[in-house]
């Protein structure tokens, strides 16, 4: 019977072996840049979306990691790979019952280019999280919202 579970155990911490993440670099890494690449949502379609995706991910981890463009610090490099909305109609009893999801892969570099860490990060929120079904608004305030939900996961991932 023990080594029925020694070998289950072994079997489970063979499968588990894979699951392994990159630690967090910490929050005493220097960073000198922030980059995000939206080539892929631009090839994918989504248009004027990728252009405030780029500009609020590089705006709120630029705030978050206070890059001061020094020479010598790691770069963080963020390539956005799919944007998904579901569609919301909104009611009183399920709040659309959908997510809304966007999905990057993160990587941080030295200063001679080699890799220090790869984070692949997925964020999501609820689809009626940013308000009304019937806001004229409403798809760039769900964007908005993904993109700053999406920005705190990177800064999570990369300082813990």
């Amino acid at each position: 019977m023990l080594h029925r579970r020694a070998l289950i155990l072994s079997g489970l911490a063979a499968a588990l072996a894979g699951c392994q993440t990159t630690p967090p670099l910490g929050a005493g890494i220097q960073i000198s840049a922030v980059r995000v690449d939206v080539s892929r949502l631009v090839e994918l379609g989504v248009g004027p979306y990728a252009a405030t995706i780029k500009a609020i991910i590089e705006r709120d981890l630029t705030n978050a990691f206070a890059p001061d463009g020094r020479r010598g610090g790691a770069t963080v490099t963020v390539a956005v790979r799919s944007l998904f909305l579901s569609a919301y109609v909104g009611s009183d009893f399920d709040d659309g019952e959908g997510s809304d999801s966007l999905d990057s892969l993160t990587t941080v570099t030295d200063a001679n280019g080699r890799v220090l860490a790869t984070y692949p990060v997925n964020a999501s929120n609820g689809s009626g999280d940013a308000g009304a079904w019937y806001d004229p608004n409403l798809i760039d305030k769900r964007i908005a919202r993904l993109a700053t939900n999406h920005a705190l996961w990177i800064k999570r991932m990369v300082q813990g």
